[in-house]
């Protein structure tokens, strides 16, 4: 049995019959009695009532699959005021507040971490969204498991990983950027690969694709930097298969040291393996050489 309030909070009785208030923002469970009738004894459990009826009051009621969602999520600070709250339909409430739960769920207090933005309606196979800023130390970065660490390859790997802006070592993938600065980085999460008229694939610069193993379940992108206060992507534990669409290279500049390239990864699970290859190759000589 589970129940929602308004705010989307979920009730549920567990295995031994004792209700319990789940937080899709946090994934916690609080008790909240032995027996439903204990928890029935309060008419207003945790002020959802007094919350619904006022709601009820100043915007019409809810339909029976709608929810009330804040823009600001209550675990970062919003507020329940009628500015933070917006009515979706509550399957996408769980959606969007989804990716925050499953980062937040075994991050110690203080922890930095990378928020998800909401994934579009309009794509039901992505799962979530991430804006980074990531150092591209030598104009390269590696997308890798948390645990993975590349070491000290062959000069040879290098020199593939320059050539085609693609290689790949054991639990990551190696990518090639224009500028050995900050570059922005998309990451997106997908269910399944992406369409076979991929408009992304025939219009960026240069596309490649590689398998990547993610037995910890925790994604970081960056270059050999492994500091705590780099964000991770929260993902299932397995393989997926990796594209990386790289953009604007025709921007960058004569030294190459200014451009508006930018990257966009997207993962989605798969049993095959991919080796790595050049889906789409620039026609001029790759920048950042």
């Amino acid at each position: 049995m589970q129940l929602a309030d308004g705010r989307g909070v979920q009730f549920a009785l567990d295995n031994e019959g004792h209700v319990v208030r789940f937080d899709p923002e946090t994934a916690e469970r609080t008790a909240l009695g032995d027996s439903l009738e204990d928890w029935a004894q309060d008419p207003d459990v945790r002020g959802a009532r007094a919350f619904a009826t006022r709601w009820q009051d100043r915007h019409g009621a809810l339909a029976h699959d709608q929810r009330l969602i804040p823009l600001s999520f209550f675990t970062l600070g919003g507020t329940y005021e009628d500015d933070n709250l917006a009515v979706k339909e509550a399957a996408q409430c769980m959606r969007i507040r989804g990716p925050l739960a499953q980062t937040l769920y075994s991050l110690p207090d203080g922890a930095t971490f990378e928020m998800s933005s909401t994934p579009p309606p309009s794509d039901p196979e992505l799962l979530s969204h991430h804006e980074l800023e990531v150092f591209a130390d030598y104009s390269t970065l590696l997308i890798q498991d948390d645990d993975a660490r590349l070491g000290e390859p062959e000069p040879a790997w290098f020199e593939a990983l320059a050539a085609d802006w693609i290689n790949t070592a054991p639990g990551l993938v190696g990518i090639g950027a224009g500028r050995p600065f900050d570059v922005p980085v998309t990451v997106a999460v997908r269910r399944t690969p992406p369409p076979d008229d991929d408009v992304q694939l025939q219009q960026a610069d240069h596309v490649t694709q590689a398998s990547l193993a993610l037995p910890s379940g925790r994604l970081l992108i960056s270059m050999q930097d492994f500091g705590d206060e780099l964000p991770r992507i929260r993902l299932t534990p397995g393989t997926y298969a990796v594209r990386v669409y790289s953009n604007g290279l025709h921007t960058m500049s004569e030294d190459g040291l200014d451009g508006e390239d930018c990257y966009h990864v997207v993962l989605w699970p798969t049993d095959e393996d991919h080796p790595a290859k050049v889906l789409r190759r620039y026609p001029e000589p790759l920048p950042g050489g």
